[in-house]
């Protein structure tokens, strides 16, 4: 059973700790543009019990990775799932999965089944088309967290997961593993294929925590603030 807690407790009981919060820096991996559909329990209203968001990786951190992408197309399927908590505060709704997972695909522009969004997904070419070919990098997420301004109707997700796997997880060193972080915003107002209710663009990066500081601002918060 859902529990449907109030998360502004939990910010105010964030407001009397006494340990100093940690500063954080990114870095990012790749970035990505795409688009996202649902599965829900077919109640109008009811909170999604699945995500999946599928598109094309446009962006890479050559550091890390060596796409080619005169050659090859590099696409990305997430898969969200696991409905955990329902929390709101103020006007905002927060759907919290507990499991899913992402994963980067590389397959050659020649000779290479080139991804196809269609209509109406899941369809004969989506995701499959999105997610053949050689799995570059990929890994198990630890949560999602999809964001509503009920205000405004703007959402955005964002969430933690461990890389575990692909020809490029190497690349990675075991420490960054355990520390990759995503943010998509979700644009409802955007062209898109039918069947598909928003694009889904974002990336994924590393979150370093640093030293203590001596004061948090609610730009500190994990709720982007809405435009």
């Amino acid at each position: 059973m859902l529990q449907l807690s109030s998360l502004l407790a939990t910010f105010v009981l964030g407001l009397f700790l006494l340990a100093p919060p940690l500063a954080h820096t990114n870095e990012d991996l790749f970035l990505t543009r795409g688009f996202q559909f649902i599965q829900n329990t077919g109640i109008p209203g009811a909170p999604w019990t699945s995500m999946t968001a599928l598109g094309y990786v446009n962006q890479e951190n050559p550091v890390y990775l060596d796409f080619s992408f005169d050659t090859h197309e590099y696409t990305f399927v997430l898969e969200v799932e696991g409905l955990s908590a329902i929390d709101t505060v103020f006007t905002f709704v927060v759907w919290t999965y507990s499991g899913g997972t992402l994963d980067v695909y590389c397959d050659p522009i020649l000779g290479g089944t080139l991804a196809d969004y269609g209509s109406d997904p899941p369809n004969v070419t989506s995701p499959s088309t999105f997610g053949d070919g050689e799995v570059v990098l990929g890994g198990d997420i630890d949560y999602v967290q999809i964001i509503t301004n009920t205000s405004t109707g703007h959402t955005s997700s964002s969430g933690r997961l461990t890389l575990s796997r692909g020809s490029r997880l190497s690349n990675i060193p075991d420490t960054r593993r355990p520390q990759t972080t995503f943010d998509w915003w979700l644009d409802r107002s955007s062209p898109r294929p039918v069947g598909y209710p928003a694009e889904f663009d974002g990336g994924v990066y590393f979150d370093f925590v640093s030293l203590p500081v001596e004061s948090r601002t609610w730009g500190s918060i994990k709720i982007h603030p809405f435009q």
